[in-house]
């Protein structure tokens, strides 16, 4: 694999747990 695609990949994979974090703050604040 090429250190580019890694960096694709990684920074995508953030973008997911950025958004995952924000689903889950969303719920928890909605509980409240």
């Amino acid at each position: 694999m090429k250190a580019i695609d890694g960096l694709k990949l990684s920074s995508v994979v953030l973008k997911k747990a950025r958004e995952f974090g924000a689903d889950i703050a969303g719920i928890a604040n909605f509980n409240q």
